[in-house]
């Protein structure tokens, strides 16, 4: 395992909401100048730190190991707590924080490889809520996300707010993407550091006539430029800030003082971050603040989905023609997830919740 680096890349996503992006493709579209928005000025942009989970011991006590169907239909068996510790698919994380992976003991997983997606056992509203990850997985076939989402027996209605998500991390950046319950299509030129990908409608209720790909941007700094890159530089940060006007996003060394205030200081003024990565306005057209309700953190590894999405680009052909094609169950995956530039492991090391003030 690659030693880890005191010195974090730090990324900040903020959400005025947004959602997990369900086998969606990324063409990136040039970015362009800004497209007239709602005045935000009477919105407030500071934050009062809410919650800090930062030990193993916070995050057991408020996650829950949502042992579930796959509601966004991944080729995947989630595990209860019990049969996580058994399999040492959960423990405290390398830098702190908490490590979830996915089972490479098992020889049968036709029914889908055992791997942990954790559900927060409190929902939230508006505010600044951040993921520090300091390793991803990385393989084909692989599909993890750090996420928040309505309960799953009514989504997408409320929203999903996709924070950290990708699939394979091997050639193409991670992204982050908004569904939404009804046609909701963002305008096209967004003052943003990132690249739109191909979807920019985020309805996902009509969405799944074309793959419940929502509206993403994807994200581009070279420090992370792939999930494998960012392992490389000892993680990163996401942070994704929520309210009634947009929902926008930065990227920022761990190191910086950006990064530095995310994690210690007990305010922060979200006006002092620059331009943003990802930049998703309320519209006239699609009122975010009545498009969303309030949402669950999840973090999780799933397979298939996303990652097959990405099968071609990432150079997974020379594996299979398809995760779905029986690789993805098969030994053969087992052995190739097993070499040592593949990993199955995701250690996010604090989750942050600040409050508007």
């Amino acid at each position: 395992m690659i030693p880890f680096s005191f010195c974090l890349i730090t990324l900040v996503f903020v959400v005025a909401t947004a959602t997990q992006a369900r086998n969606h493709h990324n063409h990136p579209l040039p970015r362009t100048t800004p497209a007239a928005a709602k005045d935000t000025s009477h919105v407030s942009h500071v934050y009062s730190r809410n919650l800090t989970l930062s030990t193993y011991e916070d995050f057991l006590d408020f996650f829950i190991f949502n042992n579930i169907k796959d509601p966004s239909g991944g080729i995947v068996t989630y595990v209860d707590q019990k049969e996580a510790e058994r399999l040492d698919l959960v423990g405290p994380g390398k830098a702190g924080g908490i490590r979830i992976a996915a089972d490479l003991s098992e020889k049968n997983v036709t029914a889908g490889r055992k791997s942990v997606r954790l559900r927060g056992k409190e929902a939230f509203g508006e505010g600044l809520f951040v993921f520090e990850i300091a390793h991803a997985p990385v393989g084909c076939g692989l599909w993890p996300a750090a996420w928040m989402t309505v309960d799953e027996s009514v989504w997408p209605v409320g929203g999903e707010m996709d924070i950290f998500e990708y699939g394979n991390g091997l050639r193409y950046a991670p992204e982050q993407t908004l569904h939404l319950n009804g046609t909701c299509v963002m305008p096209p030129h967004r003052l943003q550091t990132g690249n739109n990908t191909a979807w920019q409608d985020c309805d996902s209720f009509e969405g799944w006539k074309t793959g419940n790909h929502g509206c993403g941007v994807e994200l581009l700094n070279d420090q992370f430029a792939v999930p494998a890159l960012l392992n490389r530089n000892g993680g990163a940060v996401f942070v994704m800030e929520r309210n009634a006007d947009h929902i926008q996003g930065w990227a920022f060394p761990s190191c910086s003082p950006h990064a530095r205030a995310l994690k210690h200081r007990r305010k922060i003024d979200t006006t002092k971050f620059g331009t943003p990565s990802s930049f998703f306005p309320s519209t006239d057209t699609c009122a975010l603040k009545e498009k969303f309700g309030k949402l669950h953190p999840i973090i999780n590894i799933s397979f298939g989905g996303h990652a097959e999405a990405s099968w071609v680009r990432d150079g997974c052909l020379a594996l299979a023609p398809s995760f779905y094609t029986g690789w993805g169950v098969s030994e053969n995956s087992t052995e190739y997830l097993k070499q040592p530039e593949n990993s199955v492991e995701f250690h996010v090391s604090s989750y942050t919740y600040f409050a508007p003030t």
